[in-house]
């Protein structure tokens, strides 16, 4: 195919030549607009577009003499992106200062180079495992921070990789001595989100699968962290992949032995005593999900204790949520399993049953055509007329 035209900017738009330069650089009117922006006004904003235009453009960009030693710090975030090998090396032979250079700081130990860090962690983040091993062959070492507790290194560089996915660059990460006892999320001493929760919070069932033959553990407690702005306590990876609605990851970690009966896991403000279980959490989601949990022999009775505030508080069963989110199939699903309809006053929100819930979100025809389907199955279990659940 012919090459792409080389469409130019008005030179009335830019001053001294620089369109020109623009034209030259990159094939098209938007590409040139950005290699403006980067030979010009330095938003920061601007040169990350860059990042993700071409694998060709750092090469040319280091070919031009408006290359400065501060353009030559984003460049090298810009090749890192792009995954050039050979732009990486040979802007760092043209800047040596961006090798990094070793100095104690109080509050971390090791190397200090924001440059390569920041180029290091791009090239994590899209996957880029040449351009990460490039740079790690150029210098690069992980930072420690023993301002955290001891075995709680927080390595942003393995948490990256695990939760964008990319297993080959987390391999590469771990002969690189990143710790597999990296807490990604902590905000305490003895709290954190490890790799487990982030590979379940991400989906990833084939990471997930390589966290456990490394020896981590599929029923991690996370302890008291904040994540997303919301304190959350002792939820495990289970809990994290179920939350989000992943399948694969649920099914990897029920595979794995992972415990879908947790105890004592909840939220800021709730019971300890009651915490909120897998099962609960996927009322909302997917059937499969469901399906696989009482696959797993989840238990289908465990009184929840939810307290959204300090003075509110409410104790609700699985099928009782269901009814509530008029997830019916989800029901049906749940008493076929030998869920108990009859969890009545004091334990259900304001001692309401789940027969009375039901009969309020409603029609009469309805409430009592889907009532009588339920009951009819409960006494089906009860007497044995056929198996309790199975999946197709």
């Amino acid at each position: 195919p012919s090459p792409p035209s080389r469409t130019r900017i008005p030179m009335a738009t830019h001053k001294g030549g620089m369109a020109e330069k623009a034209s030259v650089l990159a094939p098209t009117a938007d590409l040139q607009r950005m290699v403006l922006s980067f030979l010009g006004p330095e938003e920061w904003f601007r040169i990350s577009l860059i990042c993700h235009a071409t694998a060709q453009l750092p090469a040319k960009l280091l070919q031009t003499s408006a290359l400065t030693r501060p353009k030559a710090r984003k460049l090298l975030i810009l090749t890192a992106s792009s995954g050039s090998c050979e732009a990486i090396r040979a802007l760092v032979q043209r800047f040596p200062e961006l090798k990094p250079a070793e100095r104690k700081a109080k509050e971390f130990e090791g190397f200090v180079h924001s440059a390569m860090r920041a180029a290091v962690e791009k090239a994590i983040e899209l996957g880029r495992r040449e351009a990460v091993s490039t740079l790690f062959d150029l210098g690069y070492k992980i930072p420690r921070y023993p301002q955290y507790a001891e075995g709680t290194d927080h390595h942003m560089e393995i948490c990256t990789a695990v939760g964008e996915g990319h297993l080959e660059v987390a391999k590469l990460l771990l002969e690189k001595k990143a710790s597999l006892e990296a807490k990604c999320y902590p905000s305490t001493q003895s709290g954190g989100a490890n790799l487990m929760h982030l590979a379940a919070y991400s989906g990833n069932g084939e990471m997930i699968r390589f966290l456990a033959e490394k020896g981590l553990d599929v029923d991690a407690s996370a302890g008291h962290v904040r994540f997303f702005n919301m304190h959350q306590v002792n939820l495990t990876p289970l809990h994290r992949a179920v939350s989000q609605g992943h399948c694969e990851a649920v099914k990897t970690l029920l595979e794995l032995k992972a415990n879908p009966n947790v105890e004592k896991r909840s939220f800021e403000y709730q019971s300890g005593k009651k915490g909120i279980t897998p099962l609960y959490l996927s009322i909302k989601g997917d059937t499969e999900i469901v399906r696989a949990l009482l696959e797993a022999k989840a238990a289908t009775n465990t009184i929840v204790s939810i307290q959204n505030s300090r003075t509110s508080q409410k104790f609700i069963t699985p099928v009782f949520e269901a009814v509530e989110m008029r997830r019916m199939d989800v029901a049906q699903m749940l008493v076929q399993a030998r869920a108990s309809l009859n969890v009545r006053a004091g334990i259900l929100e304001n001692g309401k049953s789940t027969r009375y819930r039901l009969s309020s979100i409603m029609p009469r025809e309805d409430y009592e055509r889907f009532w009588k389907i339920l009951c009819d199955m409960e006494s089906m279990l009860i007497f044995n007329v056929y198996t309790p659940f199975e999946c197709d």
